[in-house]
């Protein structure tokens, strides 16, 4: 963590549940595009919001986007000519000998998985009772410093959201008390226990 804080700088990511990639292409104008994968989707968002970013903080030279070969290269690389990007970088993360050269590695900084995974388990907690009051557990540390937008800028968000886990909220909603028909009916014994003590 302390190496995302003093050399990540800003955090960026996009997620897109598969079952969504047709009405987020709608959404994104690019129904029509057979480049349009989920993973491009995402891959190009995260460029969409990295430039955003970086043009907002005054950086507007040599900025460059870095992914891993072997990741839908061909596509990726052909979506973001196609829609007037600076072309990518497209790095392995092992080393990879070739004729008896040897390419070492470009090594990332490994954060992405890492935000991803608290900000699930995150919401995954949120139908667990004994966390309904403390949403930073001890064991939940680093979630707690990835919200902090004066410690880890940027952000991680969904594409298109179909409320994947609706069945989820209507089962958590069915555990909790209907407060004011609770109340109604305790009124209403309470109304007619005293008229049947006033006979």
């Amino acid at each position: 963590m302390g190496v995302i804080e003093d050399c990540g700088l800003r955090k960026f990511g996009d997620l897109l549940w598969v079952s969504d990639q047709h009405k987020a292409k709608k959404m994104m104008e690019l129904s029509t595009d057979s480049t349009a994968t989920p993973y491009v989707l995402c891959a190009r968002a995260t460029v969409q919001d990295f430039n955003t970013f970086a043009i907002g903080d005054g950086q507007r030279e040599n900025v460059e986007y870095i992914f891993e070969k072997g990741d839908e290269e061909d596509k990726l690389a052909k979506h973001l000519k196609k829609h007037s990007f600076h072309e990518a970088k497209f790095l392995w993360s092992r080393p990879v000998e070739k004729k008896g050269i040897t390419r070492l590695p470009f090594i990332g900084l490994q954060a992405a998985g890492w935000i991803v995974w608290e900000y699930y388990v995150n919401f995954d907690r949120s139908f667990q009772e004994k966390y309904s009051h403390y949403p930073y557990p001890p064991e939940r540390w680093a979630l707690k410093i990835f919200d902090d937008h004066t410690r880890v800028r940027g952000d991680v968000k969904v594409l298109y959201k179909s409320s994947p886990f609706l069945h989820w909220f209507k089962n958590h909603q069915t555990a909790f008390v209907d407060l004011p028909k609770a109340l109604s009916e305790a009124t209403q014994r309470l109304e007619a226990a005293k008229r049947e003590g006033t006979k």
